[in-house]
């Protein structure tokens, strides 16, 4: 995933999170910010208290390589946070989810 698609600050994250429902499914909580800019943004987060570094490392990698593969419609911003479960989780099954996700909320471009 390109860096410019990502979001780096805890304000931006704080913000996004508290004035968004959370959509919860089994492996993640989604947090959607409709914008007005054309461009969309991603942020990527799994909680310390769940996991060790590698373990939370490895879901947000599993994650930003799902999101990647994908374009999108602009006029967003999403946070995905990562439960425990997904670590062991299979990879097809993660990457099902989040599309399965992103598709029905209208975000992702059509094939």
């Amino acid at each position: 995933m390109k860096k410019e698609f990502l979001l780096k600050k805890n304000n931006d994250f704080d913000r996004i999170m508290q004035n968004s429902k959370p959509i919860t499914t089994k492996n993640f909580i989604f947090y959607i910010e409709k914008t007005k800019q054309p461009k969309y943004y991603f942020g990527f987060v799994v909680g310390k208290k769940k996991c060790n570094a590698v373990e939370r490392n490895f879901i947000k990698r599993r994650m930003k390589n799902i999101v990647a593969k994908n374009e999108y419609i602009g006029g967003f911003n999403c946070v995905i946070l990562g439960k425990k479960t997904a670590a062991n989780e299979k990879f097809s099954i993660l990457e099902t989810e989040i599309n399965k996700f992103l598709k029905k909320q209208g975000l992702k471009k059509e094939e």
